[in-house]
């Protein structure tokens, strides 16, 4: 991650020593579809790279009077909070990133670690892992073992960076020149023949979520330090928003850095009902002047309680109302209602899959008729700009050499 580094830390805060545990969530499944010499030989990786890092006390975690072989405590003594999280980010991205061949399969580690606080009492872990079904069956693992065969080439292609990102403008349709943001979108290069209709299924199915996307938050970072006229906004899936050590170094930049959060919009993408953490993560999020937006409104769980929930800035309604308005004056109402919800909860509303001039002139009329609060009839789709892997704002200035 390379968002700008936190302020330096007090001397009280380098007086607490950091202390974080250390899970493998998939540890059931992988024993379950691979076998148990797949499960020791995951687990040999993640003690032996812990093990090469400088400066880290490792013990195991004892649970009910035994000790839990898939969770580890980790100490980080004269380390500060955020220096410490800021290593273990570092250690935990490439740790993931690195399979372990077994059997031709290549097989990684979905790891959640949690900050331990001071007064936590010996029970304290990280939250539970998504638990693989109670019984099942060679269906079960054929599935698994095709969704992490999926995630594992789409990993060898982040880690050789085969992932670009590509940007489509969301325009004012009654003033095409006004710009709200860039969203950003993934593309894998075609070398590395990942699809991503499969991949994200796979991903969700996995619990190996929060590794993509905070990859891609990484790439994000970069874009927003080295370009200040670029506001960007970057889809965050629903399963990895939580306030768990993957995202602590990045809420600790975000702090240090208001200015860059202020051009950050992060897109909750909900296939599962909010839970609370997530609200909580949400909030951590608007508390660092980033704003949030709540994508594919309509759709799925992408509800009006989420969007209260997470107390949304931006409402993004699903393309396939704009797609289905021109059918039938019920589906044109339908559109006109669910809009006109939107603009209750967030002070932006956004028609997403705008692709002709007769679907961006339909939206434009409701959003009109609704007197959106920010003035605008904020569009999204081909009609208005197509994704691009060209970057829309201008380069950097070149700083002078020095002379010499």
């Amino acid at each position: 991650m390379t968002f700008p580094l936190a302020s330096s830390p007090s001397a009280g805060e380098r007086r607490r020593t950091p202390r974080f545990l250390l899970g493998v969530d998939n540890a059931r499944a992988v024993r379950l579809a691979f076998g148990d010499e797949a499960l020791a030989a995951l687990r040999a990786l993640v003690e032996r790279e812990i093990g090469r890092a400088a400066g880290i006390e490792v013990a195991e975690v004892e649970m009910t009077g035994r000790a839990a072989r898939d969770q580890w405590l980790l100490t980080l003594p004269g380390l500060a909070p955020a220096e410490a999280a800021a290593l273990l980010e570092a250690l935990f991205v490439r740790l993931s990133l690195t399979p372990v061949r077994w059997n031709g399969a290549a097989l990684h580690p979905a790891l959640n670690w949690v900050a331990v606080p001071d007064d936590a009492g010996p029970d304290a872990g990280p939250p539970p892992p998504a638990a693989a079904p109670p019984e099942p069956g060679e269906a079960w693992a054929r599935r698994y073992r095709a969704d992490m065969a999926i995630a594992a080439q789409a990993f060898a292609a982040m880690a050789a960076g085969e992932l670009a990102l590509a940007w489509q403008p969301v325009l004012a349709a009654d003033d095409p020149g006004r710009l709200l943001y860039h969203e950003a979108l993934t593309r894998f290069a075609p070398e590395a023949a990942v699809a991503p209709g499969e991949l994200f299924p796979a991903l969700e199915r996995l619990g190996m979520t929060r590794l993509f996307d905070h990859h891609v938050m990484a790439l994000i970072g970069r874009e927003l330090e080295r370009h200040p006229d670029a506001v960007i906004g970057v889809n965050l899936s629903g399963a990895s928003a939580s306030c768990d050590g993957w995202w602590l170094p990045l809420l600790d930049r975000l702090e240090s850095a208001p200015a860059l959060a202020r051009r950050l919009v992060v897109e909750i993408t909900e296939t599962a009902r909010m839970a609370e953490d997530s609200v909580r993560f949400v909030a951590r999020l608007r508390e660092r002047g980033c704003r949030i937006a709540l994508d594919d409104f309509g759709v799925g769980h992408a509800s009006i309680r989420n969007a209260m929930m997470i107390e949304a800035d931006i409402v993004k309604i699903d393309a396939c109302f704009i797609r289905n308005a021109g059918a039938s004056d019920r589906n044109r109402e339908v559109l006109r209602h669910l809009t006109g919800i939107a603009a209750s909860i967030a002070a932006d509303v956004i028609v997403e899959g705008i692709e002709t001039g007769a679907e961006s002139d339909l939206a434009r009329q409701i959003q009109s008729n609704l007197a959106p609060r920010s003035g605008a009839c904020w569009q999204q789709g081909y009609w208005l700009g197509r994704p691009s892997t060209r970057r829309p704002w201008p380069a950097p200035p070149i700083a002078p050499r020095s002379p010499g």
